[in-house]
Order: C-alpha cells, then sequence, then structure tokens
C-alpha cells in the first residue's frame, strides 16, 4: 500500500491549462474522488499519476518515490478505464492473467508449450493460474472464466477489468469513469461492489467521475475541480453542508441546489430578493451588495399563499420517485396580488422535498396550482457576488443567531 501526493502539479496543452498548481494527498486505504464537468482536468490529473502524461511542473510522489519522470509500468499503479480495455480474442482467464504473464514470465515462456520444459517456468505459470482464479473468486466471475468478451454483459466485463487490476496487487488504484456506460441499475450495483473491493484490498483509489451520486455515495473525500482547480477538498458532509462557493453547492446534492438573487439591505434589515420579499438574514456585506441564497430541497415547505413569510410559487411540475416526491415550483414577484400569480411569469426555480406519508401525497398540489414556500434560514447558503461563500446571521425576533461560513 502507499499515499499518493501531488504538489504543484501543472499541466498545460498550448494555451490551455488542464491543471493548474494542483495540491493533493491520498492517504493509505483512502478512496478519493475527482468530480467534475468535462475538461474540468480530472482525467488529465489521473493519467498524469499513471504515467500516460507527464507534467510540465510539480511533483507526483507515490510512497516514498518521485515518479513524475517514470514510466507507467513502473509507478505500481493499476488503471481501470471506462471502455473496459479487454482483449476480445482471448477467454476471461487469459485476459485476467496477460498482466501477470508480461510482469513474470521471460519471452520464451510466454510462448505455447515450451514453457512447459521448465519446472520453473511450470510454477510460475501455476502461481498465476493461482492469483487468477482468486481474483475471479473474488469479483464473482470464476464461473465466466473460460468465455470470451463478448459473451458477456456489460457488468460482467467491467469485473473483468476490474480483475486484471486486481490481480497486479498495485500499489494504487485508478479509476477512469470505469460506469458510465453501464445503465442506471447496474451503475447502483456496481458501485457497492467497488466500496466493498476497496474496503477488503485497503488500496488508495482515485476515481474520477462526473456523477457527484458516485462521488458522494463511494468516496471518503472528494476534490470538486473546474478550469483546472481543486475549488474543494473535504468529506462528502463536509462539502455538502459546508460549501466554499457556489459552484461547488451546485455540484452536489440531488436534487440541486436552489438559488436566488438578492440585494443586501441597510443593517440587520435583511436581503431583497428579486421576486420582491425580505428574507431574515443579516450578511457581512456593504449595502446594496448582490448576493446568492442556496435553499436545498430538504429545508424548504409548502405552505398556503398567505402564509406570513412565505415566497409566493407557482408549481411546474410534481415528481413522484417512490420514497421522495420533489415538487418544482417557479417563484414571483411580490406577495401583492397573487391573484395575479396563475397568470404572472414565475422568476427563480425552487425544489421543494415533500413529506412522505400517504396523507400528504394525497394532498399535493398539482401543476399550475399557486403556493407559499417557507424556508429554513438556520439552513440557508450565502454567496458573495464572485459566487465565494459569506458569514450571515439569520434574524429572529429583534435578535440573531450566529452562522458562520467555514470557508
Amino acid at each position: 500500500m502507499a499515499s499518493v501526493h501531488l504538489s504543484d502539479v501543472t499541466r498545460r496543452f498550448g494555451a490551455h491549462v488542464a491543471a493548474d498548481r494542483v495540491n493533493l494527498s491520498v492517504n493509505e486505504g483512502e478512496f478519493v474522488a475527482l468530480v467534475g464537468p468535462s475538461g474540468c482536468g480530472k482525467s488529465t490529473l489521473l493519467r498524469m499519476i499513471a504515467g500516460l502524461d507527464w507534467p510540465d511542473a510539480g511533483a507526483i510522489r507515490i510512497g516514498e518515490r518521485d515518479v513524475a519522470a517514470l514510466e507507467a509500468a513502473e509507478r505500481d499503479v493499476a488503471m481501470v478505464f471506462q471502455n473496459y480495455a479487454l482483449y476480445p480474442h482471448l477467454t476471461i482467464r487469459q485476459n485476467l492473467a496477460t498482466p501477470l504473464a508480461l510482469r513474470r514470465l521471460r519471452a520464451w515462456e510466454r510462448m505455447p508449450l515450451l514453457w512447459r520444459l521448465s519446472s520453473a517456468s511450470r510454477e510460475r505459470h501455476a502461481r498465476i493460474d493461482a492469483d487468477v482464479s482468486a481474483a475471479a473468486d473474488l469479483l464473482g466471475i470464476g464461473a465466466l472464466l473460460e468465455r470470451k468478451p463478448a459473451a458477456l454483459s456489460g457488468g460482467q466485463r467491467q469485473r473483468v477489468a476490474l480483475g486484471r487490476a486486481i490481480v497486479r496487487q498495485p500499489a494504487v488504484f485508478l479509476y477512469d469513469e470505469p460506469l458510465s456506460n453501464l445503465d442506471a441499475e447496474l451503475r447502483a450495483s456496481m458501485r457497492s461492489e467497488i466500496v466493498e473491493l476497496h474496503r477488503r484490498l485497503g488500496v488508495a483509489t482515485i476515481y474520477v467521475t462526473h456523477d457527484q451520486v458516485e462521488a458522494m455515495t463511494m468516496a471518503d473525500r472528494i476534490a470538486v475541480m473546474r478550469g483546472g482547480r481543486i475549488l474543494q477538498f473535504g468529506t462528502p458532509a463536509e462539502l455538502y453542508t459546508e460549501p466554499a462557493s457556489l459552484e461547488v453547492a451546485r455540484t452536489l446534492g440531488t436534487p440541486g441546489i436552489g438559488v436566488l438573487r438578492a440585494t443586501v439591505r441597510a443593517s440587520s434589515a435583511g436581503l431583497a430578493t428579486a421576486c420582491g420579499c425580505v428574507l431574515p438574514l443579516a450578511v457581512h456585506a456593504a449595502q446594496g451588495a448582490s448576493v446568492s441564497i442556496g435553499l436545498r430541497a430538504e429545508h424548504l415547505a409548502l405552505t398556503s399563499i398567505g402564509d406570513h413569510g412565505a415566497l409566493p410559487a407557482r408549481v411546474l411540475q410534481v415528481e413522484c420517485l417512490g420514497a421522495d416526491t420533489l415538487v418544482h415550483v417557479g417563484l414571483y414577484e411580490t406577495h401583492a396580488g397573487a391573484h395575479r400569480a396563475a397568470h404572472g411569469e414565475a422568476q427563480p426555480r425552487l425544489i421543494v422535498r415533500a413529506p412522505r406519508g400517504l396523507a400528504e401525497i394525497a394532498s399535493l398540489p398539482r401543476s399550475g396550482d399557486v403556493v407559499g414556500v417557507r424556508a429554513d434560514l438556520s439552513h440557508a447558503l450565502v454567496f458573495d457576488d464572485a459566487g465565494r461563500r459569506v458569514t450571515h446571521d439569520v434574524i429572529v425576533s429583534g435578535a440573531s443567531m450566529r452562522r458562520v461560513a467555514h470557508v
């Protein structure tokens, strides 16, 4: 086992900076996910760790070695790709054995029949067979060893790709969006299998994905990337509850966070929202400054349009997801003239997580209904005009309840 440390790693492609002075530490046995949109630099970073690309500046350490100048074969890492990377003309047993044969056997020992002439060669082949069988049993593909990849399902092929990495017993596992070709149900089961495999092997793992659900459910820590930089690095819970920026808040969470634009009023006078309401939030920013208020679905509740302190809205869509029901609403400009709401133009959209009981579901509003939306402002997230998290107070009956942003 080994740790991985990146120090000021930079990679440029002409004028484009794919990795911009990236610093990252992955401890022994830790599972770290790199998450972000296409082009953010996460796969470039993984390729540099693997030795498939080289940094223009900075250091990459695996264990005690600086590997930035070493070839991929010298780094003791195993990589699992999105496209399985299996040999179609070989059986599954041969696919699993190939990386071991290339490492452990001399050229003549890989020739048919010749290896049988040497007892030492026969012993090495027997050890390879034992390692292949052990990896196949670990992944539950022992019954598939004599088949070829074309006879396997997508999930079975992905297990074989995992097996090709496992048999090498590497110091570090690297995954480059390995589940993106699978259907939703299979992705969910493979997520669990990879996490269980990591728990049993205890090897440092770096997992690249654009899917924040994969990152949140699998990783010990997550690095959120944009524009070749790591915006924030922490546990899933830390990044969800205490995002350092609006970009991080928008990256994590299902459904996505709702955002309201607002203007800072006089000290302790609240925030004037774009929909004409004043929220009792005192933000530590200059009067007149623009801010964004982030509100997650679980911190919102539906109420009547006339409820004091509720935001007026029209229901746009109701999604019944079994255990959850999500109500999409569009906010209106003012409380006054609520009777015009059904014909007005909706402003910012929010998503409300509705109660789960049967009685509550039966009374859910329908698309087009006018409702009020009440927010639990103790969980509100406030960001300045540049998207940075800012400190704010929740004003309660003339007093303030302090809430500090950890950035």
